[in-house]
């Protein structure tokens, strides 16, 4: 990895239209690129898949209704990027769980929330 300090973005998007749950994901740049059809993120920069697809944003989620990061803080990338592999997806030609944080099974072990927060424990903050 080329960097080593940086800053993590927390991201949310409700998961259905009744908005009762969101998935959250996290990313090491403020504004994703938006395309037609997202690509995965460009190799400079890091995307936390955390069990879900690519979003090319976020809307906020439930309880945040504002447009763009739900928080975010100062973080060593390398870090973070031993705790949970980052541009690795559920659906990435990689070994079993690799990339995943400690969610061997989706909605057994845990869920996207769960792998979100394991990668922003690497920012040691309470509050972000």
């Amino acid at each position: 990895m080329n960097k080593s300090t940086g800053r993590l973005f927390a991201w949310a998007n409700p998961v259905t239209r009744l908005n009762l749950v969101d998935h959250t994901w996290v990313t090491d740049y403020d504004v994703p690129p938006i395309h037609k059809s997202p690509p995965p993120p460009p190799d400079s920069n890091l995307y936390w898949w955390c069990w879900g697809k690519y979003h090319p944003d976020g809307t906020g989620g439930i309880g945040h209704p504002q447009h763009g990061a739900i928080g975010n803080a100062s973080v060593d990338l390398s870090t973070a990027s031993n705790i949970v592999e980052p541009n690795i997806s559920p659906k990435s030609p990689v070994k079993p769980n690799k990339g995943l944080g400690t969610i061997a099974y989706y909605g057994i072990d845990g869920v996207c929330h769960q792998v979100a927060n394991q990668t922003l424990y690497a920012t040691g903050s309470k509050t972000a």
